[in-house]
């Protein structure tokens, strides 16, 4: 029995230049589309016709499990109509509840993937299609890049944008080297779709602002505006006033200051370490590392590694407390250990740092943000996530909990914090030079 592809659906006018990219064998999609445009839908269907193009692996990526199980597995239209439904059951074999994955009858896989838990590897995707990607963290970009290019597959992006972070840096990039080098994007705000969407635009919008939403919110998410500040983050008001004043450029590595570092270290998640010196007042943060699924003894390699002379590496409170198993500490025995004792015994000696509440540090923090200078290429994935570190939006209370928002952003921005928790105060001038003098010394021995 013959089936069409798409299934009773049909895209927009609008959709056409990126459904038209796709089915022309266009590989590497990016699209700002508004929070109305039809995002997931217009993915769903194009996953069912690439699928039944070309067999293979299709990844269809949220920033976080549960949200891509809500939204296509459990979710429907406004009609009322499954996402799922739109595979029609005359293609598919069996569908995996458990593992959220849908194997179709010639051998296809489509599977849900959350990048906040699901480990980016194995079986390589010959399509992806990356839901909000701007809440994913470039790192998810990264391992799939790779994957990607091995399969001569193809990628599909469709966002409303959060601020300049890595998503519209990359939209950037790719609208640079434009359609004819492979590269489509497209962005569209609900101006651009209000003739076939029939949403009255004006009285859409007076609704959505006497119901409390901020002019920011809006200019982001119906008008694709990146400039709009973050709601809810913590720093991007003062970054944008620092980048302004010209802090965020070329900061080289002054050999005759010590480097510090401050960590905050994720079992399950991100490691980010933040490099920085201190000239009089000034914090100047000269690079940045963050990665995640590695053993302690991969970041102390990292930063063992470098040239640099160390004055003292900072962790937080809870460092001499929380166990890490010896599996992943590079086989130091000895069973289970504080983080604190393996990384002494391989050559670090964390200085802990003194329990602070979360809005202390956050506000000593912003304070710091305005004497802190940043390279901006070492620390562009860091200043990617100060831009996006903040809170959680509590839908029932209508407004803002009072902890940190657990993201791909997260475990840079509470090192950060803890950067800045540990910087000293300014020192007087014959305290700096015997202090430069002593690391120079070091430096020449050293080099």
């Amino acid at each position: 029995m013959a089936v069409e592809i798409p299934y009773n659906w049909r895209p927009r006018k609008y959709q056409m230049p990126a459904w038209d990219f796709f089915m022309r064998g266009g590989r590497y999609g990016m699209f700002q589309w508004h929070r109305r445009a039809g995002k997931d839908l217009f993915c769903i269907n194009l996953i069912c016709a690439k699928i039944v193009e070309r067999p293979g692996v299709y990844w269809h990526v949220f920033p976080e499990r549960e949200q891509a199980v809500k939204a296509i597995w459990e979710g429907d239209t406004k009609d009322g109509r499954k996402y799922l439904d739109y595979f029609p059951s005359e293609i598919i074999e069996h569908k995996y509840e458990t593992q959220k994955m849908i194997k179709f009858r010639n051998g296809s896989i489509y599977r849900l993937v959350g990048a906040d838990t699901d480990s980016l590897v194995g079986a390589g995707p010959v399509f992806a299609c990356l839901s909000e990607f701007p809440l994913m963290g470039s790192s998810t970009w990264d391992y799939l890049e790779p994957m990607i290019s091995e399969k001569e597959g193809s990628v599909c992006m469709i966002f409303t944008p959060r601020g300049k972070n890595h998503a519209v840096k990359l939209y950037n990039s790719w609208e640079a080297e434009g359609v004819n080098k492979g590269y489509f994007t497209q962005k569209l705000t609900i101006e651009d779709t209000r003739d076939e969407t029939g949403i009255d635009v004006e009285e859409f919008l007076r609704v959505k602002r006497l119901n409390g939403m901020s002019e920011s919110r809006i200019q982001s998410e119906y008008y694709c505006n990146s400039d709009a500040s973050v709601e809810g983050a913590y720093f991007a008001d003062v970054l944008k006033k620092i980048k302004e004043d010209g802090h965020i450029r070329d900061v080289p590595w002054e050999t005759n200051l010590e480097v510090n570092t401050a960590w905050d270290l994720g079992v399950n998640d991100y490691t980010a370490i933040w490099f920085y010196q201190q000239y009089g007042s000034e914090i100047r943060f000269i690079d940045f590392y963050m990665e995640k699924d590695k053993g302690l003894e991969h970041y102390i390699k990292v930063v063992k590694d470098k040239p640099y002379v160390y004055g003292k590496h900072y962790a937080p409170h809870d460092i001499g407390v929380r166990e890490y198993s010896a599996s992943n500490s590079g086989g130091v025995r000895g069973g289970l250990r504080t983080r604190q004792m393996i990384a002494k015994d391989l050559g670090i000696a964390f200085k802990k740092l003194n329990r602070v509440s979360m809005d202390d540090g956050i506000e000593h923090a912003r304070s710091c943000l305005y004497r802190s200078y940043f390279d901006q290429k070492k620390c562009e994935k860091g200043l990617d996530c100060l831009d996006s570190y903040g809170r959680d939006w509590d839908d029932m209370a209508g407004t803002y909990r009072d902890n940190e928002k657990r993201n791909w952003a997260t475990d840079a921005g509470a090192a950060f914090r803890y950067a800045c928790q540990s910087a000293t105060r300014y020192r007087d001038d014959n305290t700096e030079r015997k202090r430069q003098t002593k690391v120079k010394q070091v430096y020449e021995y050293l080099h």
